[in-house]
């Protein structure tokens, strides 16, 4: 049952993260500026699941892959970084990648840690146009 609840807001996360596009950073020899461009080439969002694997020493059940996919040909080939958090956003871990070439553009993240799925408390991704 966990599970399914944390999945449940696994994908809450993700869709509300889905809208939020990355800002772009010019840093000169000087001076530090910031802006924002929309990235939004006709990808306007992500989906995720996440498999769990059982640990018997200590008990547990961990993130073992999450699966990332485009809503639509449009997110092919789309850079994104993902942030795996506790619910008091406190960062468990941070991945970037870059969505598949086909279909929709789908990715599977392997966590490098190992991150007890009940300390998961949101997962959110975010497209940009180039690797971060």
């Amino acid at each position: 049952m966990k599970r399914y609840v944390i999945a449940a807001l696994v994908a809450a996360s993700i869709a509300g993260a889905a809208f939020a596009f990355a800002n772009s950073l010019t840093v000169g020899t000087q001076d530090l500026a910031s802006g924002s461009a929309a990235v939004n080439s006709g990808c306007t969002g992500l989906s995720a699941n996440w498999v769990t694997s059982y640990v018997t020493s200590p008990s547990h059940y961990k993130l073992a892959t999450i699966n990332i996919h485009g809503n639509s040909a449009a997110c092919q080939s789309r850079f994104y970084k993902v942030t795996i958090a506790k619910s008091d956003g406190t960062s468990l871990e941070e991945e970037t990648g870059q969505l598949g070439a086909t279909g929709n553009g789908t990715d599977a993240i392997t966590p490098v840690a190992d991150i007890n799925a009940a300390d998961v408390g949101t997962v959110t991704a975010v497209l940009t146009n180039a690797a971060l």
